[in-house]
C-alpha cells in the first residue's frame, strides 16, 4: 500500500540533505554575494566601456573667457596653456608627487583594492563619504572625465575607468598627463602654468623646494597656496620632504638643508592682465572658487561682456583722455549732443574754454602718455557699465592700461558728496515720510538724524565700515572702494536691490559640466523701494539729457571727479582723476572745472553710445528670431 522511501529514486540536490542548514545559508549567502559582485564588476565594466579612453591623452587648451554672445574674448592663462611631457618633469617633482599622492604609484595595477575597502567600509560606518583612497590614477580619471560627485557609484565607476587607462597607457604618461590637469591655485591649471605663476621658472628648473612646495600645494590650493599663505605652504612643503625621507628618495642631509631654505616666489607673482575684463574675472574667479571646486582641468567662462560696448568704452575713454592732455578734439565732444539730439553747442563752447584756461596756465604738470611715460603720473578714468536690469557687468576700464596689473574699481577714494543719497536714504527709512530729510544738506540731515543711527545703517551698505564721527561721516571724507560706491549708487537707482555687479554669469568645464551660475532670484531689497524713490529725486542727483539720472561730483582733496548716468537700460559711472598727483595741476587755474566737465561729457558720451547700441543688438535678435519662427 505504501511506497517503500528506500526504494524512491534520488535525485541530484538530496546530497543538500548532509550539510547542515546554517552552513548551507551560509554558502547560499556567499553565493549570493558572489553573484552581486560579479554583477556590479559586469556592469561597472560595460559603463567605464562607453568613455572615450583616448580622452586621457589628448592635450588640454587653456580656460577661456566668452562675452554674452558666446565669442571667445580671452585666455584666462597667461600665454596660453602648454602640456609638458615626461622628459621635463623634474626627478625631485616625480619623487614629491609619488611620497605625497600615492607612495606605490610605480608598482600597483592603478586601484588598491585594499584601501577602497577600508575606505568603503569607514564611510559606511559614519554614513557619510569622508575618505577617497584615491590613487594618481583614479585622480586622472576622475579629472579627465569629470566624475565630480562625491558617492559610491562614482567611486566603483572611477575605479572601473582606472583599469581601462592602467591597460591602455604606461606609468609614465599616466603620471605626466596627471600633472598636466590638476589645478595648482591663482588660476593655474597644470604644472607648467604652476613653475610659472609661482616661480617665474620652467618646469624642468625646479628645484627641490619648488618641487615639494608643489607637491603639497595641490591638497588644497586655496589653503596653500604661497602667495596667500606663505607658512601654510613651508609647513606643506616641509611635510612633503619628511615623507620622502622616510621612504628614502632624499638625505637626510638635504631634507634639512632644503626645509631651512626659504620659498622664492617669482617677482612678478601675479600674472599681468591682457585686458581690463580678465583681470576683473580673475579676482571673481577667486571669489567664488569654493563653488567651483579646485579638480578642474580648466574651465569655460560665460560673461555678461557686451564685446561692442567694451571696445568703444575703451578708445572712448583714451581719446577722452587725450583730449584733456592738449590733443585732438575726439569724436564724442563733437558727437554726443548730436547723438542725445540736443546741439548745445554753448556746452561744447564751455569745455573747449576750460581746456584753453587749464593748458595755457603757467606751470601745469599734466604728464601725456607717451611711449614709456610712467603711468602712475598720467591722468586715469575707469568706466564701469551696467546692464541696469540685472546687475551684469557689460564693460569695464580700471585705468590707462593694464600694463599696471591695478585694478582701481578695488581701490578706494573719499566719496564725498557721492555719500549724501546714503545719508538721506537713512534719514528717509528712520523717520516718517522724509521729515528729517534737509534738502541738498547732507551734514545737517546727518546731524538732526546722529553718528550711532547713521553708522548702523550703513552696516547693510558695501565699503562703510570702521566710519568716522562727525562731520567727517556726513561729509563722506573717508575711504571706500569705487566698487562699492557704485554698488550702493546703483542700489539706490535700482529700488534698494543690492546687485553684486559681476562679469562672470557661468562657469564650466571644458567637458561641458555646469559648476556655477549666477542666481536667478532677484536680489534681497535692503533699503526701502518707496525711500529709494524719494531720494532719486533729491540732489545730487539730477536729471540730464534724454531724462537720464545723473550725478556729477568732485571728491574731496584731489580725489578726482565722480559721475554717473543712468536710464533705460544702462548705467554708466566713471572715475577721473590720477593715482599720485601734483597738487600744482589741481591748483592750476580752471583745472577742476575742466575735468568736471570732461568726465561729465565722457560718462553721456558712452551712456548715449552704449544705449544705442544695446537697442540695436535687441532689434537684430528679434529680426532674427521672428524669422527663425516663420521658417
Amino acid at each position: 500500500m505504501f511506497e517503500s522511501r528506500g526504494n524512491r529514486r534520488k535525485r541530484w540536490f538530496d546530497v543538500l540533505g548532509i550539510v547542515p542548514r546554517r552552513v548551507m545559508f551560509l554558502l547560499l549567502v556567499l553565493a549570493s554575494g558572489l553573484a552581486a559582485c560579479f554583477g556590479v564588476f559586469v556592469w561597472y565594466t560595460w559603463r567605464a566601456s562607453q568613455f572615450d579612453i583616448d580622452l586621457v591623452a589628448t592635450p588640454l587648451e587653456g580656460s577661456s573667457i566668452y562675452d554674452s554672445s558666446g565669442n571667445q574674448i580671452a585666455s584666462l592663462t597667461e600665454g596660453g596653456r602648454r602640456n609638458v611631457t615626461w622628459e621635463e618633469l623634474p626627478k625631485n617633482l616625480v619623487k614629491a608627487f609619488v611620497a605625497r599622492e600615492d607612495e606605490h604609484f610605480f608598482d600597483h595595477n592603478g586601484v588598491v583594492f585594499s584601501s577602497v575597502l577600508r575606505s568603503v567600509l569607514k564611510n559606511l560606518v559614519s554614513m557619510s563619504y569622508q575618505q577617497g583612497a584615491s590613487t594618481i590614477t583614479m585622480q586622472l580619471a576622475r579629472n579627465t572625465y569629470e566624475l565630480r560627485t562625491k558617492s559610491f557609484d562614482r567611486k566603483l565607476l572611477e575605479v572601473a575607468l582606472t583599469q581601462r587607462i592602467e591597460e591602455k597607457y604606461g606609468k609614465k604618461t599616466i603620471f605626466t598627463q596627471y600633472l598636466n590637469r590638476i589645478f595648482f591655485g591663482m588660476n593655474s591649471y597644470g604644472v607648467a602654468q604652476a613653475a610659472r605663476t609661482y616661480f617665474g621658472k620652467e618646469v624642468s628648473q625646479l628645484n627641490l623646494s619648488e618641487c615639494a612646495t608643489l607637491a603639497g600645494l595641490v591638497r588644497g590650493p586655496a589653503i596653500y597656496n604661497p602667495i596667500r599663505d606663505m607658512k601654510a605652504a613651508v609647513r606643506e612643503r616641509n611635510e612633503t620632504l619628511d615623507r620622502m625621507l622616510e621612504l628614502g628618495m632624499i638625505s637626510s642631509e638635504l631634507c634639512s638643508a632644503t626645509r631651512e631654505s626659504p620659498i622664492v616666489l617669482a617677482d612678478r607673482t601675479t600674472p599681468r592682465s591682457c585686458s581690463y575684463a580678465v583681470m576683473w574675472v580673475r579676482g571673481e574667479l577667486e571669489e567664488i572658487r569654493d563653488k567651483i571646486g579646485d579638480e578642474n582641468a580648466g574651465i569655460a567662462i560665460g560673461t555678461g561682456l557686451n564685446l561692442p560696448v567694451q571696445q568703444y568704452v575703451e578708445g572712448a575713454a583714451e581719446a577722452m583722455l587725450n583730449f584733456i592732455e592738449g590733443g585732438a578734439v575726439p569724436p564724442s565732444v563733437e558727437a554726443v549732443y548730436d547723438v542725445s539730439k540736443l546741439k548745445d553747442e554753448k556746452e561744447i563752447q564751455r569745455v573747449q574754454k576750460a581746456r584753453k584756461t587749464f593748458l595755457q596756465t603757467p606751470g601745469r604738470r599734466l604728464v601725456p602718455r607717451r611711449g614709456k611715460a610712467p603711468l602712475a603720473s598720467c591722468l586715469q578714468a575707469a568706466v564701469l557699465c551696467v546692464k541696469a536690469g540685472n546687475g551684469n557687468v557689460l564693460a569695464v576700464t580700471a585705468g590707462r592700461s593694464p600694463i599696471d596689473n591695478r585694478n582701481r574699481w578695488q581701490e578706494k577714494v573719499r566719496p564725498g558728496l557721492a555719500f549724501a543719497p546714503v545719508v538721506f536714504c537713512c534719514a528717509s527709512d528712520y523717520g516718517a515720510s522724509g521729515v528729517h530729510i534737509v534738502e541738498n544738506q547732507p551734514v545737517s540731515t546727518g546731524k538732526r538724524l546722529g553718528d550711532d543711527i547713521l553708522a548702523r545703517y550703513c552696516e547693510k551698505l558695501h565699503g562703510l565700515a570702521d566710519l568716522p564721527e562727525g562731520e567727517e561721516l556726513f561729509k563722506g571724507i573717508f575711504p571706500m572702494k569705487r566698487l562699492d560706491l557704485a554698488r550702493n549708487l546703483f542700489c539706490i537707482l535700482r529700488r534698494g536691490r543690492d546687485y553684486p555687479l559681476r562679469l562672470v554669469r557661468y562657469i564650466g568645464s571644458l567637458g561641458g559640466t555646469g559648476l556655477y551660475a549666477e542666481d536667478p532670484r532677484p536680489p534681497q531689497e535692503i533699503i526701502p523701494r518707496e525711500v529709494t524713490r524719494v531720494v532719486a529725486e533729491l540732489l545730487p542727483f539730477r536729471t540730464g539729457p534724454r531724462n537720464c539720472t545723473e550725478l556729477n561730483c568732485t571728491l574731496p582733496g584731489r580725489d578726482g571727479q565722480w559721475t554717473m548716468v543712468a536710464g533705460g537700460d544702462l548705467v554708466v559711472f566713471l572715475w577721473m582723476g590720477f593715482d599720485e598727483p601734483d597738487e600744482r595741476v589741481y591748483k592750476s587755474r580752471g583745472f577742476s572745472s575742466f575735468l568736471s566737465r570732461c568726465s561729465q561729457l565722457l560718462a553721456r558720451d558712452i551712456y548715449a553710445r552704449g544705449s544705442s547700441m544695446l537697442e540695436e543688438q535687441q532689434g537684430l535678435k528679434k529680426e532674427q528670431q521672428q524669422a527663425k519662427n516663420a521658417s
